[in-house]
């Protein structure tokens, strides 16, 4: 069964090989959101844009950019 965020990404990239070969993506640092910038990446041939946001919790961004650039 597929999830609504699998269908929304899914509409995402038929509609973004359309309009451009860019994307945006909120970057949390985690695993997840790693290996999606990699696989949006060498899967689709897009440039990908991260967005991390600081609203004050106790991250540590500068081990989120250094999971980024791995």
């Amino acid at each position: 069964m597929v999830n609504y965020d699998q269908k929304l990404l899914k509409v995402s990239l038929q509609t973004s090989h359309i309009m451009s070969e860019k994307v945006v993506l909120a970057f949390s640092g985690g695993l997840d959101t790693s290996i999606s910038v990699s696989w949006l990446m060498k899967k689709h041939n897009l440039d990908v844009i991260t967005a991390t946001i600081d609203v004050g919790q106790d991250e540590d961004f500068d081990a989120i950019e250094k999971n980024l650039t791995r």
